[in-house]
């Protein structure tokens, strides 16, 4: 831009002798202003972003997650289908339930099939007297195999009735145990007794479940989203049909010290079955927020390169633009002026294009908002409070960049400028 601008120069007026920068070369000036505004308005969106995903990440930390994540451990086990069918599996994780429990530190022991915020597998349900015309019109909720301990593991609260208990055996009455999110939307007032059944009514193979309970909602959905309808069923009335489940488990402390000790627990029912993904329910809450942890750094680094940026390209523009004005403002001196004309001149000129450039910047900030509403959790679109911070940090520092060519101008010496030119 400077090269073009260069090749732009009136020859005329170079050999007439006059600095084509003695009376302020328009063109230039309208260049500069330009190149001004476009990064006050950059460093604006940047600044703006990163804080909408800095209040976002902060708000995440603070959600209710509906379970207590504290000293709480989770590993993953697969059982082979060929040493174990049926009711070898629930009896195999029963089994290692009772043995964890007796180490010492443990408090309680359950297994799942799957937990918050990373639940996965979902079912097609039905209820009586539903009428639809196909499977693909069913309601969806995440179905959920757990054993007797898990609610109490997890810390879920129970609102009405029970949770699964040693007479929920293979066989019997089939029950579950639904989230506050179902039973408010499929359920009447009083959802004991109420009846479900996994997959289509015509499906004679699928029981019904009687519905012996209702606990508080979890994040099922991840950290992002409001609680989704869940059912939960006993592990024990499943009769293996899942082999990979979780170990979670609740410690007095930190629960990695307790991995060894785990381990000889698995080996001893059986030497050959591995044990992986073991980590902390607040490691598995913070890879959920990792989106917005990365993102945040990313666009805090840049908005400091960028205010930066800006900061010196005005300090720089402006002490160019009054070392091409040392005769003019020498002579207002010599005329009367105040040192504190000259600087409200100079510094009121300087912030003309970042007025505009923060005008720009602050609608592309609210774009942003309205563009990215998916990656901004429990925030809104558009808030003043972070825009209008944003807006008087970036104005503070112009005005400070511009300001100290501004104070240089002012002292200048109206006789040696004259002479100099």
């Amino acid at each position: 831009a400077p090269a073009l601008q260069a090749t732009r120069a009136s020859l005329h007026s170079l050999l007439g002798g006059a600095a084509p920068g003695a009376t302020g070369n328009r063109s230039r000036r309208r260049m500069q202003d330009l190149f001004v505004a476009v990064e006050v308005a950059l460093a604006l969106v940047l600044l703006a972003g990163a804080g909408l995903f800095l209040t976002s990440l902060a708000r995440l930390q603070r959600v209710d997650l509906g379970f207590d994540p504290d000293n709480v451990l989770t590993m993953r086990l697969t059982l082979p289908w060929s040493r174990y069918e049926g009711e070898g599996i629930a009896n195999f994780f029963e089994q290692l339930a009772d043995q964890v429990e007796t180490i010492p530190g443990v408090r309680s022991a359950a297994s799942v099939a799957q937990f918050p915020p990373i639940e996965f597998t979902r079912q097609r349900f039905s209820l009586p007297d539903q009428v639809v015309e196909s499977e693909r019109e069913l309601p969806v909720a995440f179905l959920t195999i757990a054993s007797d301990d898990y609610f109490d593991t997890l810390g879920l609260p129970l609102r009405s009735g029970r949770v699964f208990n040693s007479l929920d055996q293979a066989g019997g009455q089939f029950v579950a145990v639904v989230n506050e999110t179902f039973a408010r939307r499929y359920l009447d007032d009083d959802p004991i007794g109420s009846r479900v059944k996994l997959g289509r009514v015509e499906d004679q193979e699928l029981p019904w479940l009687s519905i012996v309970g209702v606990v508080g909602d979890t994040r099922n959905e991840g950290l992002r989203t409001r609680p989704a309808p869940e059912i939960y069923v006993g592990l024990r009335q499943v009769n293996g049909r899942f082999n990979q489940l979780f170990l979670v488990l609740r410690s007095e402390g930190d629960p990695h010290v307790l991995v060894p000790a785990i381990r000889e627990a698995v080996a001893a029912i059986d030497p050959e079955q591995p044990v992986y993904a073991i980590r902390t329910l607040h490691e598995v809450l913070a890879s959920g927020r990792a989106v917005e942890g990365f993102v945040s750094v990313l666009l805090s680094v840049f908005s400091m390169v960028a205010l930066f940026l800006a900061a010196t390209g005005i300090f720089g523009i402006v002490a160019y633009a009054v070392s091409q004005r040392v005769r003019e403002i020498g002579v207002r001196i010599a005329l009367g002026a105040g040192t504190g004309d000259v600087r409200r001149t100079i510094v009121r000129q300087a912030l003309l294009p970042v007025l505009v450039g923060s005008t720009v910047g602050l609608g592309m900030a609210v774009a942003l908002g309205v563009v990215l509403p998916g990656f901004l959790s429990h925030l809104a679109s558009f808030e003043p409070v972070i825009l209008g911070t944003v807006v008087i940090a970036l104005g503070c520092v112009a005005a400070t960049a511009s300001y100290l060519p501004a104070r240089r101008a002012s002292r200048i010496d109206p006789i040696e400028a004259l002479r100099s030119e």
